[in-house]
């Protein structure tokens, strides 16, 4: 979401936001830190954890229980909203998983909001996250190719936190789309890896963000065995 010069952004509606997949609500802490004005018209994800979770951060008032394979273009043009957020399972996509693509039933809903995209009038921007990998998938391919019918047409990044000043690696596909007739600032058929200018931030030590508090972590700590176990799938600097 590129900002805005003023005088359009006082011209502006908020945006009315509909965030599928919304879990506790990473996608919409970014919406904030972006400075856009916004309402969460509703947010939508299936395990009742992630919900309650999103509801303490957030209030109560827009997160709610749903399949997302039950949502209709109706319901969608119903809710007026010209912005949707989303953030679909990994697990068909990830590099420690069997990469089962659209063959992975998890994947479902995902493809049902695909074929809905020519059919919700209304939307105008779509933000999508998903793992690095994501990008050679069958499911991306799809995804691209209905937002061309719909009318969008999009920009692809792969960008870590590391590239922002915040001390972690971790890299993640973004695709971000507009309906046609509203350009992009900076023109790209590539898939974009590094920040463009204007778009860094002051360094971020680990010292500063962690607890100092070292007896209270202990109840967090790992068993040596389970990380162990577990060691060749993270990316430990020390």
């Amino acid at each position: 979401f590129p900002r805005r010069n003023t005088m359009e952004s006082t011209k502006s509606e908020p945006h009315r936001v509909l965030e599928l997949f919304s879990g506790i609500g990473g996608m919409r802490m970014a919406l904030e830190q972006a400075g856009k004005e916004f309402e969460i018209v509703s947010a939508i994800d299936v395990n009742p954890i992630a919900n309650e979770v999103y509801k303490h951060n957030f209030g109560a008032k827009t997160a709610r229980n749903g399949n997302i394979l039950s949502l209709t273009a109706e319901k969608v043009t119903k809710l007026k909203v010209d912005t949707i957020l989303m953030s679909p399972p990994c697990q068909p996509f990830t590099r420690n998983g069997k990469f089962n693509d659209i063959n992975d039933r998890r994947s479902d809903p995902f493809l049902h909001i695909c074929e809905l995209l020519d059919k919700m009038p209304l939307v105008k921007f779509i933000l999508m996250e998903n793992v690095k990998g994501f990008e050679n998938s069958q499911a991306c391919e799809m995804y691209k190719a209905r937002l061309r019918e719909a009318g969008f047409h999009y920009q692809q990044y792969i960008l870590s936190p590391h590239q922002f000043g915040v001390p972690n690696t971790r890299h993640r596909y973004y695709c971000i789309a507009k309906r046609n007739g509203t350009d992009f600032k900076w023109k790209s058929e590539e898939i974009i890896t590094t920040p463009q200018a204007g778009c860094g931030a002051k360094q971020t030590l680990v010292g500063t963000i962690v607890d100092t508090q070292q007896d209270a972590l202990e109840q967090y700590g790992l068993k040596s065995a389970t990380l162990l176990k577990h060691l060749p799938l993270m990316d430990v600097c020390t």
